[in-house]
């Protein structure tokens, strides 16, 4: 059992797992870099570098995968979101205050 992250959002101190996988991955990475630095703004190649999502390294479908993972938080009603700036650029935005939480699995 892997261990499980999740993205606290705060409205009404709400603790929420949005989204696993390779796309929770993708969404982790964007994610720690907004906290840690306030960063929105990204780029497909680097995230196609960033070793902390693991994509294959053949025919990853990082596009795919991002428009996907914006779909979902869209659908899901989420206070992220994903935006298209330009070719092979994106921001990440966020709502509301967030806090990444990392839950240890147990025994």
């Amino acid at each position: 059992m892997e261990d499980m992250r999740a993205i606290a959002m705060y409205q009404h101190a709400m603790l929420v797992r949005l989204i696993k996988g390779v796309a929770g991955s993708i969404l982790w990475a964007l994610t720690s870099d907004f906290c840690a630095s306030g960063r929105t703004a990204f780029t497909n190649r680097e995230l196609r570098l960033d070793r902390r999502i693991g994509l294959p390294d053949v025919s990853d479908n990082l596009e795919a995968r991002l428009i996907l993972l914006a779909r979902r938080l869209n659908e899901r009603q989420a206070p992220l979101r994903i935006d298209k700036t330009g070719r092979g650029s994106f921001v990440l935005r966020a709502e509301r205050p967030l806090e990444l939480v990392d839950i240890p699995k147990n025994g």
